[in-house]
């Protein structure tokens, strides 16, 4: 979305929708490990049209460092600790996670976690409830 013709939904080409007209972001200055599990501070949608008093369809929350690193995102894409992180800001938001936005995609359990939520997400749509990171039925 933020090419250099894309910045505001004005400049964007033809077709191109303005990502934050569309999507709330979580903080994406997250300093620490400890940090992330701080849902209070780090969950709540700071980037997109929600902040300016819209409300937005869809929610993405950031879950890497500011500054990279791969042996922390080996525990931070762990499925446990992925899990705890959406939960909780699913809780502190009350919004549907729809993106999880991260560093290193291919390190941690990242790519089974993704295949599990929507295969409980599509099973809820479908009736058949599953429990999702502690969700009631």
């Amino acid at each position: 979305h933020n090419g250099p013709t894309c910045g505001t939904n004005d400049n964007c080409p033809s077709g191109l929708h303005y990502y934050f007209d569309y999507v709330g972001e979580s903080d994406f200055e997250i300093s620490s490990v400890s940090d992330m599990r701080n849902f209070s501070a780090f969950c709540p949608v700071d980037r997109g049209n929600e902040v300016n008093g819209g409300r937005n369809n869809l929610y993405a929350v950031n879950h890497f460092l500011k500054t990279p690193y791969k042996n922390v995102a080996l525990t931070t894409n762990e499925n446990n600790f992925i899990e705890e992180r959406i939960a909780g800001c699913e809780d502190i938001t009350n919004l549907r996670t729809n993106m999880v936005i991260v560093d290193f995609w291919s390190l941690g359990d990242l790519p089974e976690f993704t295949q599990e939520t929507n295969k409980a997400r599509a099973a809820e749509k479908q009736g058949t409830t599953r429990r999702w990171l502690g969700m009631r039925d």
